[in-house]
């Protein structure tokens, strides 16, 4: 069991990326060792969620995925 998640986001490519990026977090679902933040992103010409699992073990993080929309990013930073 967890005793405490934050969500920290110091994304330094995200703020040179995206023109006023702001993320935010929208829930957090927690299941033994394991926790999955929901996030909010919006910035100039992008709003988006992202998703963050991680797995943890003696209050570390072990693991980290982060899943976003792609699509979007691209978009946003004039890809496609």
């Amino acid at each position: 069991m967890m005793q405490k998640f934050f969500f920290i986001s110091s994304d330094i490519f995200a703020d040179k990326t995206f023109k006023g990026i702001v993320e935010v977090l929208d829930e957090i679902i927690e299941e033994g060792d394991s926790a999955f933040a929901k996030v909010k992103g919006t910035a100039v010409g992008m709003s988006a969620d992202f998703g963050h699992f991680y797995r943890f073990k003696d209050g570390k993080i072990i693991e980290q995925w982060i899943m976003d929309d792609s699509q979007k990013m691209a978009h946003a930073m004039r890809a496609m």
